[in-house]
Protein backbone atom coordinates (compact mmCIF):
# COMPACT_ATOMS: atom_id res chain seq x y z
CA UNK A 1 0.00 0.00 0.00
CA UNK A 2 1.38 3.41 -0.92
CA UNK A 3 1.92 6.09 1.71
CA UNK A 4 -0.93 8.16 0.28
CA UNK A 5 -3.29 5.21 0.24
CA UNK A 6 -2.42 4.33 3.84
CA UNK A 7 -3.04 7.92 4.94
CA UNK A 8 -6.47 7.75 3.33
CA UNK A 9 -7.13 4.44 5.12
CA UNK A 10 -6.12 5.94 8.49
CA UNK A 11 -8.38 8.95 7.93
CA UNK A 12 -11.31 6.69 7.04
CA UNK A 13 -10.67 4.58 10.13
CA UNK A 14 -10.67 7.66 12.39
CA UNK A 15 -13.89 8.89 10.81
CA UNK A 16 -15.55 5.51 11.31
CA UNK A 17 -14.46 5.44 14.95
CA UNK A 18 -15.78 8.95 15.55
CA UNK A 19 -19.12 8.08 13.99
CA UNK A 20 -19.38 4.97 16.16
CA UNK A 21 -18.87 7.15 19.24
CA UNK A 22 -21.49 9.65 18.05
CA UNK A 23 -23.94 6.82 17.34
CA UNK A 24 -23.44 5.38 20.82
CA UNK A 25 -23.98 8.76 22.44
CA UNK A 26 -27.13 9.40 20.43
CA UNK A 27 -28.53 5.95 21.23
CA UNK A 28 -27.92 6.24 24.98
CA UNK A 29 -29.33 9.74 25.22
CA UNK A 30 -32.43 8.71 23.25
CA UNK A 31 -32.92 5.77 25.61
CA UNK A 32 -32.74 8.04 28.64
CA UNK A 33 -35.17 10.58 27.23
CA UNK A 34 -37.62 7.87 26.15
CA UNK A 35 -37.57 6.36 29.66
CA UNK A 36 -37.87 9.56 31.70
CA UNK A 37 -39.03 7.97 34.95
CA UNK A 38 -36.12 5.55 35.42
CA UNK A 39 -33.64 8.11 34.10
CA UNK A 40 -35.03 10.76 36.45
CA UNK A 41 -34.30 8.52 39.42
CA UNK A 42 -30.76 7.74 38.24
CA UNK A 43 -29.32 11.08 37.10
CA UNK A 44 -28.19 12.49 40.50
CA UNK A 45 -26.46 9.22 41.39
CA UNK A 46 -24.49 9.20 38.14
CA UNK A 47 -23.22 12.71 38.88
CA UNK A 48 -22.49 11.85 42.50
CA UNK A 49 -20.69 8.64 41.59
CA UNK A 50 -18.41 10.43 39.15
CA UNK A 51 -17.53 13.03 41.76
CA UNK A 52 -16.73 10.42 44.40
CA UNK A 53 -14.80 8.19 42.01
CA UNK A 54 -12.50 11.16 41.46
CA UNK A 55 -11.69 11.11 45.17
CA UNK A 56 -10.73 14.17 47.24
CA UNK A 57 -8.21 16.72 46.06
CA UNK A 58 -4.67 16.49 47.39
CA UNK A 59 -4.61 17.62 50.99
CA UNK A 60 -8.34 17.01 51.56
CA UNK A 61 -10.17 14.01 52.94
CA UNK A 62 -13.69 14.45 51.54
CA UNK A 63 -15.55 15.77 48.51
CA UNK A 64 -18.27 18.41 48.91
CA UNK A 65 -21.27 18.42 46.60
CA UNK A 66 -23.69 21.19 45.68
CA UNK A 67 -26.85 20.54 43.66
CA UNK A 68 -29.18 23.44 42.94
CA UNK A 69 -32.08 24.36 40.73
CA UNK A 70 -32.15 27.88 39.34
CA UNK A 71 -34.94 29.44 37.23
CA UNK A 72 -33.66 28.04 33.91
CA UNK A 73 -31.04 25.45 34.80
CA UNK A 74 -29.87 22.74 37.16
CA UNK A 75 -26.32 23.05 38.49
CA UNK A 76 -24.19 20.28 39.94
CA UNK A 77 -20.70 21.06 41.26
CA UNK A 78 -18.05 19.40 43.39
CA UNK A 79 -14.50 19.92 44.64
CA UNK A 80 -13.10 16.43 44.06
CA UNK A 81 -9.87 15.69 42.26
CA UNK A 82 -9.48 17.53 38.93
CA UNK A 83 -10.09 15.78 35.61
CA UNK A 84 -7.36 13.72 34.04
CA UNK A 85 -6.98 13.68 30.26
CA UNK A 86 -8.38 10.14 30.18
CA UNK A 87 -11.46 11.14 32.16
CA UNK A 88 -12.17 14.14 29.97
CA UNK A 89 -11.77 11.99 26.86
CA UNK A 90 -14.22 9.46 28.34
CA UNK A 91 -16.73 12.24 29.01
CA UNK A 92 -16.59 13.54 25.45
CA UNK A 93 -16.71 10.11 23.82
CA UNK A 94 -19.37 8.52 26.03
CA UNK A 95 -16.87 5.88 27.09
CA UNK A 96 -15.36 5.10 30.48
CA UNK A 97 -12.10 5.86 32.25
CA UNK A 98 -12.32 2.75 34.43
CA UNK A 99 -9.10 0.80 34.69
CA UNK A 100 -9.37 -2.84 33.64
CA UNK A 101 -10.69 -4.92 36.56
CA UNK A 102 -10.44 -1.92 38.91
CA UNK A 103 -11.73 -2.67 42.40
CA UNK A 104 -11.83 0.95 43.59
CA UNK A 105 -13.92 2.71 40.94
CA UNK A 106 -16.91 1.96 38.79
CA UNK A 107 -15.62 4.05 35.89
CA UNK A 108 -15.91 7.80 35.56
CA UNK A 109 -18.06 9.12 32.73
CA UNK A 110 -19.04 5.81 31.23
CA UNK A 111 -22.25 5.34 29.28
CA UNK A 112 -24.20 5.66 32.54
CA UNK A 113 -23.35 9.35 32.63
CA UNK A 114 -25.40 9.87 29.47
CA UNK A 115 -28.57 9.26 31.49
CA UNK A 116 -28.09 12.73 33.01
CA UNK A 117 -29.18 14.17 29.67
CA UNK A 118 -32.74 13.35 30.66
CA UNK A 119 -32.48 16.83 32.18
CA UNK A 120 -31.42 18.50 28.94
CA UNK A 121 -29.76 17.75 25.60
CA UNK A 122 -27.33 20.62 26.18
CA UNK A 123 -24.96 20.83 29.14
CA UNK A 124 -22.31 23.41 29.89
CA UNK A 125 -19.27 22.10 31.76
CA UNK A 126 -16.57 24.11 33.45
CA UNK A 127 -13.82 22.20 35.20
CA UNK A 128 -10.20 21.80 36.18
CA UNK A 129 -7.87 19.64 34.11
CA UNK A 130 -4.65 18.22 35.55
CA UNK A 131 -1.73 18.78 33.18
CA UNK A 132 2.01 18.33 33.56
CA UNK A 133 2.52 21.96 34.54
CA UNK A 134 -0.37 22.26 37.02
CA UNK A 135 -4.09 22.91 36.60
CA UNK A 136 -5.98 24.45 33.70
CA UNK A 137 -9.62 25.53 33.58
CA UNK A 138 -11.74 24.59 30.57
CA UNK A 139 -15.23 25.65 29.51
CA UNK A 140 -17.21 23.64 26.97
CA UNK A 141 -20.73 22.72 25.94
CA UNK A 142 -21.94 19.15 25.46
CA UNK A 143 -24.57 19.10 22.71
CA UNK A 144 -26.20 15.67 22.78
CA UNK A 145 -29.34 16.37 20.76
CA UNK A 146 -29.71 16.11 17.01
CA UNK A 147 -28.20 13.58 14.65
CA UNK A 148 -24.74 11.99 14.49
CA UNK A 149 -23.31 14.89 12.50
CA UNK A 150 -24.42 17.35 15.18
CA UNK A 151 -22.78 15.27 17.90
CA UNK A 152 -19.61 14.89 15.85
CA UNK A 153 -19.43 18.65 15.31
CA UNK A 154 -19.83 19.13 19.06
CA UNK A 155 -17.00 16.71 19.84
CA UNK A 156 -14.74 18.73 17.53
CA UNK A 157 -15.88 22.01 19.12
CA UNK A 158 -15.20 20.56 22.57
CA UNK A 159 -11.70 19.59 21.51
CA UNK A 160 -11.06 23.20 20.53
CA UNK A 161 -12.50 24.42 23.84
CA UNK A 162 -10.08 22.15 25.70
CA UNK A 163 -7.23 23.49 23.59
CA UNK A 164 -8.20 26.98 24.81
CA UNK A 165 -8.02 26.02 28.53
CA UNK A 166 -6.19 28.54 30.71
CA UNK A 167 -3.77 28.04 33.59
CA UNK A 168 -5.25 28.44 37.09
CA UNK A 169 -2.83 29.87 39.62
CA UNK A 170 -5.09 29.58 42.70
CA UNK A 171 -7.63 26.75 42.35
CA UNK A 172 -8.56 26.54 46.04
CA UNK A 173 -11.99 28.16 45.56
CA UNK A 174 -12.63 26.87 42.03
CA UNK A 175 -14.97 23.87 41.67
CA UNK A 176 -13.31 20.87 40.06
CA UNK A 177 -16.43 20.40 37.93
CA UNK A 178 -19.57 22.44 37.39
CA UNK A 179 -22.32 21.03 35.17
CA UNK A 180 -25.16 23.30 34.04
CA UNK A 181 -28.20 21.65 32.46
CA UNK A 182 -30.59 23.99 30.66
CA UNK A 183 -33.79 22.86 32.38
CA UNK A 184 -37.36 24.07 32.12
CA UNK A 185 -40.42 22.15 33.22
CA UNK A 186 -40.77 18.48 34.06
CA UNK A 187 -40.56 15.97 36.90
CA UNK A 188 -36.95 14.86 36.47
CA UNK A 189 -35.60 17.31 39.05
CA UNK A 190 -38.13 16.39 41.74
CA UNK A 191 -37.85 12.63 41.20
CA UNK A 192 -34.07 12.67 41.31
CA UNK A 193 -33.84 15.00 44.28
CA UNK A 194 -36.26 12.96 46.38
CA UNK A 195 -34.40 9.72 45.64
CA UNK A 196 -31.10 11.34 46.54
CA UNK A 197 -32.43 12.60 49.87
CA UNK A 198 -33.66 9.13 50.76
CA UNK A 199 -30.33 7.58 49.86
CA UNK A 200 -27.96 10.05 51.54
CA UNK A 201 -27.87 8.39 55.00
CA UNK A 202 -26.86 5.11 53.34
CA UNK A 203 -24.34 6.83 51.07
CA UNK A 204 -22.62 8.38 54.09
CA UNK A 205 -22.31 4.91 55.58
CA UNK A 206 -20.75 3.41 52.45
CA UNK A 207 -18.85 6.23 50.72
CA UNK A 208 -16.38 7.63 53.25
CA UNK A 209 -15.17 10.32 50.86
CA UNK A 210 -18.59 12.00 50.78
CA UNK A 211 -18.46 15.32 52.62
CA UNK A 212 -20.96 18.17 52.86
CA UNK A 213 -23.91 18.00 50.47
CA UNK A 214 -25.93 21.13 49.71
CA UNK A 215 -29.33 20.83 48.02
CA UNK A 216 -31.04 24.01 46.89
CA UNK A 217 -34.10 25.08 45.00
CA UNK A 218 -36.46 28.05 45.08
CA UNK A 219 -38.35 26.82 48.14
CA UNK A 220 -35.80 24.87 50.15
CA UNK A 221 -32.14 24.78 51.14
CA UNK A 222 -30.74 21.73 52.89
CA UNK A 223 -27.20 20.97 54.02
CA UNK A 224 -26.19 17.43 54.90
CA UNK A 225 -23.07 16.72 56.95
CA UNK A 226 -21.20 13.39 57.24
CA UNK A 227 -20.64 13.67 60.99
CA UNK A 228 -24.28 12.93 61.76
CA UNK A 229 -25.56 11.95 58.32
CA UNK A 230 -28.48 14.29 58.78
CA UNK A 231 -29.88 17.34 57.11
CA UNK A 232 -29.91 20.92 58.32
CA UNK A 233 -32.66 23.05 56.83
Amino acid sequence: MSKKAYEMFEEALKEQHSRSLARRIRTRVDQARKSPHSASIRWPFELLQNALDAGPRDGRSVVWIRLSRKPTRIVFEHDGAPFTSQELAALLSGGSSKEYESETTTGRFGTGFLVTHVLADRTRLRGLLQVATGLERFDLTLERGGDEDTILDNIRDSNEAIRAALRVSDPAQVPSALFEYAYGEGDSWAYGLNELKRALPYLYATRRALGRVELRDASDHETWEPSKAERKV
